[in-house]
């Protein structure tokens, strides 16, 4: 990925409502990551400004979406507590070995990505004032 368009994504999940994450670069040509998290990182960004969240909230009907603070996955957190993005983590999580089994890495890895971001939702909660 080259820094502009990991830049891109950035300020996409920024507009989204969603806190980026800090990318750095080496001063290579190839833009190197140096840190081996980078990519999860910014394939989590890219599946809550893309994925099934931003499909099923990222619209309203008057053609706003939603930021990710106001999606579902921070509102109910704010009602019932860090349990609700925590819980759905782990859920998501005891789900990987059989996805690996009958629907292969792929849709496995999608869902690891999908207890980040519950996780990074828990995070953002202890971080509200």
């Amino acid at each position: 990925k080259t820094q502009k368009a990991l830049f891109y994504k950035v300020e996409a999940a920024y507009l989204a409502g969603f806190p980026a994450f800090v990318v750095i670069f080496n001063s290579d040509k190839d833009k190197k990551a140096v840190h081996p998290l980078e990519s999860i990182f910014a394939d989590v960004l890219d599946q809550v400004t893309k994925g099934k969240g931003s499909e099923r909230h990222g619209a309203t009907e008057g053609g706003k979406g939603l930021t990710f603070s106001e999606q579902p996955i921070m509102t109910i957190t704010r009602y019932v507590g860090n349990g609700y993005p925590l819980g759905q983590a782990m859920k998501k999580l005891s789900e990987v070995p059989a996805l690996m089994k009958h629907k292969g890495r792929d849709a496995a890895y999608k869902e690891i990505l999908g207890a980040i971001a519950y996780a990074a939702a828990a995070a953002l909660y202890l971080k509200e004032d």
